[in-house]
């Protein structure tokens, strides 16, 4: 009986060892731009006004926030940072960020060249890169830096990746954590022709819609997949003991 049960716990290991490896290598994948939807075509929009400061509350820190601009965009997610992994060191579970948006939008869809682009997001960065001869317009890609102290669009953000197509609507703003000696704003950029450091756009989510989702059953399969392969090795091991002691 051991060994049996042994044997298909095997079977159903190597199972979600395929399964973690086909979704891995699809879960990212970039759509066709004939499925992109045509609202992703236009340029977001901005509307620069005063207005008052806010403060914000979350995980028992404190934010005061400067809005710089209405702002409203349409885009294709190439690239994501990962605020919960090994190589973030910056964010943990109490931070007011959330995920880092890489997002293309306009001339970059009305062809496939975009799917041939190198993105890569480090903790506060977006990168791209491409080869010679690859149409690509740099002032249509743009790294949002996503904030907010609503829960529900926290767990949003957290389900939305690569490959979703997306509507937010929020402020471009400038931020700060309260009762922190020496604690600097984070500054938000207000145009889309800037790069390297200070040109992300801190943006403070009120709404986000997913137009389409093009991976998301193979997010869930990878995620089914590790947990998977964590429960049998556990299962595997445990039985073992038991065994063992038995003897």
């Amino acid at each position: 009986m051991y060994q049996g049960i042994q044997g298909l716990l095997s079977k159903l290991g190597y199972l979600c060892l395929i399964l973690g490896i086909v979704s891995y290598l699809l879960k990212d994948k970039l759509p066709d731009y004939k499925d992109i939807n045509k609202r992703l075509i236009a340029e977001p929009i901005q509307r620069n006004g005063i207005q008052p400061h806010f403060k914000i509350d979350y995980r028992k820190r404190s934010y005061e926030v400067r809005p710089r601009a209405y702002y409203e965009i349409n885009a294709l997610i190439v690239s994501q940072n990962n605020p919960t992994g090994f190589s973030d060191i910056y964010h943990d579970s109490s931070s007011i960020d959330t995920k880092d948006f890489c997002v293309i939008w306009g001339q970059n869809l009305r062809s496939n060249e975009f799917r041939q682009v190198n993105y890569w997001s480090g903790p506060w960065m977006c990168y791209c890169q491409w080869d010679h001869g690859t149409r690509f317009w740099f002032n249509q890609l743009s790294n949002n830096h996503l904030i907010t102290n609503d829960q529900e669009i926290r767990d949003k953000i957290a389900q939305t990746g690569i490959g979703d197509q997306i509507h937010i609507k929020g402020l471009l703003v400038d931020y700060r954590e309260l009762g922190v000696e020496n604690s600097g704003w984070r500054n938000t950029s207000l145009i889309r022709t800037d790069d390297g450091n200070g040109a992300c756009e801190v943006v403070f989510v009120k709404e986000l819609t997913i137009l389409k989702s093009s991976n998301r059953i193979w997010r869930q399969g990878f995620s089914f997949a590790i947990k998977g392969l964590i429960v049998i090795l556990l299962c595997k091991g445990l039985l073992f003991f038991v065994f063992a002691t038995k003897q």
